[in-house]
């Protein structure tokens, strides 16, 4: 598999549930949705990223818009 290739620290990074960062903290896509990560050298799924949709989008412009008022 692909991910013997890898650092055990990397392994265990690619294991956990990846989520968006917004405001200086980790938030999982409100759709709840994932995006296969394909390995190009076999086609296989490698990991899964957060599936982000307007609703994610409209978070990170809000939460970006006030921290430059701050």
């Amino acid at each position: 598999s692909e991910r013997r290739m890898l650092s055990a620290a990397a392994q265990a990074w690619l294991a956990k549930t990846r989520s968006h960062f917004v405001d200086g903290a980790e938030v999982p896509a409100q759709s709840g949705g994932t995006i296969d990560v394909v390995f190009p050298g076999t086609g296989r799924v490698f990991t899964a990223i957060p599936a982000g949709n307007a609703a994610d989008i409209d978070l990170a412009v809000r939460t970006a818009r006030r921290a430059f008022k701050e």
